[in-house]
């Protein structure tokens, strides 16, 4: 599963901000500087995954509902392989 922005316009730049940036942020007090897609993927290491995504499918694909950080629970997080 994927999630695509684009980031042409200050509109777009926000909403990326709103829904990727702000969650994925491992230090929230701390703004993330970038300009293009190339800073973020350069920083990437300052940004965390979500242990689950909730997704239903619209069409023929998939659209995030919610992310959830910080998991703690008996069911395994979306990284852990099945042993």
């Amino acid at each position: 599963m994927s999630e695509r922005f684009r980031l042409q316009t200050p509109a777009q730049r926000t909403a990326f901000e709103q829904l990727f940036i702000r969650p994925h942020t491992r230090t929230p007090g701390i703004p993330l500087r970038w300009i293009t897609a190339a800073d973020i993927l350069a920083q990437q290491a300052l940004l965390r995954h979500p242990d689950f995504v909730v997704a239903r499918m619209k069409g023929q694909y998939w659209q995030v509902r919610e992310k959830v950080f910080d998991y703690e629970g008996r069911f395994r997080r979306a990284h852990e392989l099945r042993g």
